[in-house]
């Protein structure tokens, strides 16, 4: 379980900024060396990796080569034609991190060509998933970011990476550890189901055992009023197709047979 409070200890402590100035300095050396974009990827990932897993025990899981469809960029080389897929170079904690070698941000065509894959990447995304996501575009030497205001995606321009740059990296990957609202983790965490393990199933059934073993006068009276609330009278006999069917469901949900309005 993530420790909130270790973690706001060390990002304000004297040491966090004593490590980020001196991890700035190794990226930036390394980078500007590097001889291939997935090299730059792997010193600006491992660095980071490495002093979070150090400091904080978090295991961040950069997700490599995430496939997207919907994508209308024209890639470098390839003017000619539009790309319908891409594949996102990072994803850690709902932060997509776009990287290019060096090489690849000097001349305002290839800065322009790389914000407009980066921002062509969060509209697909955001039209697949419905999910705003940030970005971050970098070379391991400049950086720029990218967010969703309303609906339309803005940035910033690209500049040499300082190290409030790599404590804004750090800090935004770090506060995403939440989930994002979206269907399947909605699905996952309130779906009610016999196959489903979702916190929700548990509650329910912690609150079937309850009623049926533990109840108390006041819970017996809240329940009889659930009951007519939710129409669950004498009178109905469990001839309906949906009746029946709600039962049988409602039996392998909490593993009990339950056949009649009382048990229901």
């Amino acid at each position: 379980m993530i420790n909130k409070s270790q973690i706001s200890n060390w990002l304000n402590s004297g040491e966090y900024k004593s490590q980020i100035d001196s991890l700035l300095t190794k990226i930036v050396r390394d980078c500007e060396h590097s001889d291939s974009e997935a090299h730059t990827s792997s010193i600006f990932e491992t660095e980071i990796y490495y002093l979070v897993r150090n400091q904080v025990g978090i295991e961040l899981n950069f997700s490599k080569e995430k496939p997207v469809d919907g994508i209308i960029h024209k890639f470098e080389a390839l003017s000619s034609r539009k790309s319908g897929r891409g594949r996102l170079d990072a994803v850690v904690n709902n932060i997509i991190i776009e990287y290019k070698h060096n090489t690849k941000l000097v001349t305002q065509k290839q800065i322009e060509s790389a914000f407009e894959q980066v921002t062509d990447y969060l509209i697909a995304l955001y039209k697949k998933e419905s999910v705003k996501y940030d970005a971050i575009l970098t070379d391991g030497i400049h950086i720029a970011y990218f967010q969703f205001i309303g609906d339309n995606v803005r940035s910033t321009s690209l500049r040499s990476i300082s190290v409030d740059d790599i404590d804004r990296v750090i800090r935004a990957i770090l506060n995403n550890q939440s989930k994002k609202f979206k269907s399947v983790n909605i699905v996952k965490d309130f779906s009610i189901s016999s196959k489903s393990d979702s916190s929700s199933k548990k509650i329910a059934n912690i609150l079937y055992d309850q009623l049926c073993e533990h109840i108390t006068e006041k819970s017996h009276m809240l329940y009889s009023e659930w009951k007519e609330l939710m129409h669950l009278s004498v009178d109905d006999n469990g001839k309906s197709n949906d009746i029946a069917k709600r039962r049988k469901d409602l039996s392998e949900i909490f593993n009990h047979n339950i056949d009649n309005t009382d048990a229901e």
